[in-house]
Parts: structure tokens; sequence; C-alpha cells
């Protein structure tokens, strides 16, 4: 079996999915986008970013980790991610900054924040600057795969509703074949 390869840059480690295949629901049912989702794990926990890194790929998700700060920044700028795990909690730039910049870069992703110290307080500033989800830690590793797989259902179902909106003429066929099958 081969080892997964890892490539090292200032910090940052990018990994390719498994070669296992990813499970279903891990990329749209389109054949035109059969690719593994893109996340990205900011934390500046070494331990949790790795653990989780490692769980999200053996589940065929192509994962980047960021320490945070200035490389998570540069991250967010130059790449695109379906899913940020991003911790609100790391040291060198605030969580919600980085959460804003995500957005701004890329409205669509999925922005799941995590803290060790969860209030009401940092709860409301996440959700309210475009957080997916909030995930206090601990966390278990099957609460994070739920909930990852919840995140990249919605992707899938939005991408899903996006082509249909740009294919009027099927659209349209479909909607006159019920016209026709109501007023038999």
């Amino acid at each position: 079996m081969d080892a997964v390869r890892t490539q090292r840059r200032s910090g940052v480690i990018s990994r390719p999915p498994s070669q296992a295949g990813a499970p279903s629901g891990l990329t749209s049912d389109r054949s035109a986008d059969l690719r593994p989702l893109h996340i990205l794990i900011i934390d500046d926990d070494r331990t949790s970013r790795e653990s989780c890194g490692k769980f999200l790929e053996a589940d065929g998700y192509n994962v980047t980790l960021s320490r945070g700060g200035d490389e998570a920044r540069h991250l967010i700028e130059r790449q695109s991610f379906e899913i940020v795990l991003l911790d609100l909690q790391i040291s060198g730039v605030s969580g919600i900054d980085l959460l804003r910049a995500v957005h701004t870069r890329s409205p669509n992703t999925v922005v799941i924040a995590t803290t060790a110290d969860p209030s009401v307080h940092s709860s409301v500033a996440a959700f309210e600057n475009g957080a997916w989800d909030y995930l206090p830690k601990p966390f278990s590793a099957t609460h994070l795969r739920v909930l990852v797989g919840r995140a990249a259902h919605s992707i899938s179902a939005s991408r899903e509703g996006k082509e249909l909106q740009a294919e009027p003429d099927r659209h349209d066929a479909t909607t006159q074949e019920v016209a026709v099958l109501g007023a038999s």
C-alpha cells in the first residue's frame, strides 16, 4: 500500500484524499464534479489540527492544515475551500476576522467554528459573521464526521440546485410534464 503523500510548505500540510475513494455524499452526484470536497482546518493546537485532518482524510476529503494567523489568511486568499473548520481562539489573529475573510473571499464556503472556551457571546458572534455551525471542544471524531457530512450534503444540494437553475430548458420540460399529467 502506498503511503499518503504529504506536502509541507511553511508549516502548511496539504494531503490528497485517501486512495480508497470518497464515500457517497462527499462529492457531487454530477459527473462533471466528482472531486472530493476540500477542507481547510485552522487550529493552532497541533494535536487537534492533525487528528481532525486524519479523521477527515480517512473519510475521503482533501484536507489542508494551517496553524492560523498570516498562514491561514494566505491560504484563504490563494485557494478555494468548500469547508473550513476554524478555531475561534487562534494565536496571531482573531478567529472572527478570519471567518469574515473566508466569507469575503468565498461567500458559499461552509465555516464550522470551534472553540475550547464556548460561550453564548462567541456563538452569537460566530453566527452573526457567517458560521454555518458552532462546535465546542472537546468533540468526538463521530461528532466531527457527522457535522462535516451534513455540511457536505448541504454543499451538494446547493450545487444541484444551482445546476438545475442553470438548465431552464430541462426545468421547463419537467414543468410541462407535470402540467400534462395534472390535466389528464
